[in-house]
């Protein structure tokens, strides 16, 4: 929909409210409220997430100005007070926000095709069902892998205290905190997978089991095989490789061996007892790569960037090009300002396939 029609609905909805108490309820100048409402500026997707907030309206309507076509369904890692019986999830109202604007990029990228298949797992896949389809070795891109070879989208992105798994309507999301751990990364990414491959998003009752999503990543990263028929009286630099290849951290290991009830030697434990890092660079006798960066520091930056998967961006690069939606929420994703965000418009498929004709030809 264009910002004009956007615009419109957001005057529609304001009722008797004054233009600069709205607009200072969504942290906007009363000039670029109007310039919005007019059309000569997009809203951005944070804009118009508090925008549906204030005014108590869809904001899958104010974009689309259609009814909600799409079922939403989040699973979140949540912690659990044994003593109280609780369970709580602190930071959820700043990540709420954070996932409206990614449901909302979405949303935008692919408009109507982005209907509720239900196309989720059913719960009847296993981690052995999942390691087999991920291939061996997949740890060190985890995440190419799970978008290549599961079909599921990952977001990384530091706006975020926990990790959540979404179902936007037939597109399945894993969402991760860009922490900089990789370790603890990889660990959320098999622990959303676990929710996902158990059915979690397809519950009735919208309960997610935390324990056995664990259980699920653990079979994952730390499969039972490999750790319980594993003789651990070793060198430590040998365990460090392990770990390494593993991508966990040493408190994970630590609980996998402890839960499968090995019996690692006492000098093992101890060294484990150390920060994964601490440990890593202490025992891992790591090579360097072909830039001579040190490997732990270039995975800790790998973990720290954000990003989006590449057909969400290039839909919004279209989708920009044509006129069919503003920049505000593809500027968001990037991270850059909206105003100094280029986009060239799309080039005809036909000209496209010419274009490969020639240079194939010539």
């Amino acid at each position: 929909m264009s910002n004009v029609d956007i615009g419109r609905r957001v005057r529609e909805s304001l009722g008797d409210r004054k233009h600069y108490e709205v607009a200072g309820a969504v942290g906007m100048s009363t000039d670029s409220f109007s310039r919005a409402l007019s059309g000569s500026r997009a809203f951005s997707s944070a804009e118009l997430a508090l925008l549906a907030e204030t005014l108590q309206v869809p904001t899958y309507w104010l974009i689309t100005g259609t009814d909600e076509p799409v079922t939403v369904v989040a699973a979140a890692r949540h912690e659990y007070d044994r003593e109280t019986g609780r369970r709580s999830l602190p930071g959820l109202t700043a990540d709420l926000d954070v996932l409206n604007h990614i449901e909302l990029a979405y949303r935008q990228a692919y408009g109507k095709s982005l209907v509720d298949l239900r196309e989720t797992p059913d719960g009847t896949s296993s981690p052995a069902d999942v390691l087999s389809v991920l291939g061996d070795g997949f740890v060190r891109d985890f995440i190419e892998r799970i978008e290549e070879q599961l079909a599921i989208d990952v977001v990384r992105i530091a706006e975020i205290k926990h990790s959540y798994s979404l179902r936007i309507g037939h597109r399945t999301t894993i969402v991760v905190p860009a922490s900089g751990n990789w370790f603890y990364e990889n660990w959320c990414l098999a622990h959303e997978l676990g929710h996902i491959y158990r059915g979690d998003l397809s519950s009735a009752d919208g309960v997610a089991d935390e324990a056995a999503a664990n259980q699920f990543a653990a079979e994952i990263l730390l499969p039972r095989d490999d750790i319980a028929g594993r003789d651990w009286d070793r060198p430590l630099s040998e365990v460090a490789e392990r770990l390494w290849s593993w991508g966990v951290s040493t408190q994970a290991l630590i609980n996998r061996l402890d839960a499968l009830h090995v019996d690692a030697p006492v000098s093992l434990r101890k060294a484990l007892g150390l920060t994964t890092q601490a440990f890593l660079r202490r025992h891992w006798n790591q090579a360097v790569d072909e830039t001579s960066l040190d490997l732990i520091t270039g995975r800790m930056e790998q973990a720290a960037q954000r990003r989006f998967p590449r057909d969400l961006e290039q839909m919004h690069l279209e989708r920009i090009a044509r006129g069919a939606i503003g920049r505000g929420t593809l500027a968001w994703m990037l991270d850059v300002d909206a105003e100094s965000l280029e986009v060239e418009a799309p080039v005809p498929t036909a000209l496209r396939q010419a274009d490969l004709s020639a240079a194939l030809s010539g």
